[in-house]
């Protein structure tokens, strides 16, 4: 038996500094969360956005961001969301306090400053290679040629994660409209054509909507939404592969199991449209076929 590698896809955390403003019980659902993400014992853990809920235009809630992750004592990622990097002018004029827009090269942003962090990032796990990337609206970073290069360097199966889902996580309801549209309109075909395309590619791990979400982004390709760790639906996905098979597991964090309650039927009522169903929060399928859906469950196909 080869190589297993862990991966942990944790998704907006919504850290503020206190006393918090807009989520207010985050702290005590990560301080919940903390102990039992150290015991998994990750390879590596992605976040994919959000990391805070004013970090775009306070550099206080991002370094206490950092303070959290470095304090998982585990190698990891972190990805900007809109709500760390501003994905738009239009969004940063219009939400200045939460979504600030910085008119700078990536590099030079706050985000980008704190993190030490680039455009797009890879690791190489073994048996598969990971890569992260950083938009904004427009593409003034040049992030998807950058993908577009490191896709075509190398032959392993690679797990693309990035914030913003690139197709709608659910059919109905608010999710229905809400995801991309608002935030990066004239990059996302760009986006979703260059993973799209790629065998490589077998999942695009993301964020920002808050559910838990399996949905095809092409026939060889998964796309997986993780939660919300901090202000619900609070869970998080734990994928782990040996480059032949890929299984993917979501577990409940610390806090609210719902979060766009007020919107849709009540949340007790209807679970599945935060959590998903019961293939979207679990499954294993190979990634070595060209094919990764046909090797799901036909549900998978939704």
């Amino acid at each position: 038996m080869g190589q297993k590698v862990r991966i942990l896809h944790i998704s907006d955390l919504h850290i503020e500094e206190l006393p918090a403003r807009r989520y207010v019980e985050v702290e005590k659902s990560l301080a919940i969360a903390t102990e039992r993400l150290i015991t998994l014992r990750p390879d590596l853990v992605i976040v994919t956005g959000d990391l805070t809920t004013h970090g775009s235009a306070k550099t206080g809630d991002l370094i206490l961001a950092k303070a959290w992750l470095d304090g998982l004592g585990v190698p990891y990622l972190a990805i900007g969301g809109n709500h760390d990097l501003g994905a738009n002018r239009t969004r940063g004029l219009d939400y200045p306090e939460t979504e600030f827009y910085e008119a700078l090269p990536f590099q030079d942003t706050g985000f980008a400053r704190l993190f030490r962090t680039s455009v797009v990032n890879a690791v190489d796990l073994g048996p598969v290679e990971v890569l992260t990337l950083n938009i904004r609206n427009g593409d003034p970073d040049g992030t998807i040629p950058l993908l577009h290069d490191r896709i075509r360097e190398g032959t392993k199966p690679l797990l693309v994660f990035g914030h913003y889902p690139l197709v709608n996580v659910r059919e109905h309801g608010v999710l229905a409209n809400f995801g991309f549209n608002e935030f990066i309109p004239d990059s996302v075909d760009r986006l979703r054509d260059v993973i799209a395309s790629s065998p490589r590619i077998k999942t695009y791990g993301c964020g920002h909507v808050h559910v838990n979400s399996v949905r095809r982004l092409s026939p060889g390709c998964l796309q997986m939404s993780a939660g919300a760790l901090g202000p619900g639906s609070s869970s998080y996905r734990v994928l782990s592969t040996d480059g032949n098979r890929l299984h993917y597991e979501t577990f409940l964090g610390g806090g609210p199991l719902g979060f766009w309650d007020q919107l849709i039927t009540n949340f007790s009522e209807n679970p599945e449209y935060h959590l998903g169903s019961s293939w979207e929060r679990s499954g294993t399928f190979n990634i070595q076929e060209q094919s990764t859906i046909s090797s799901l469950r036909h549900e998978a196909n939704g």
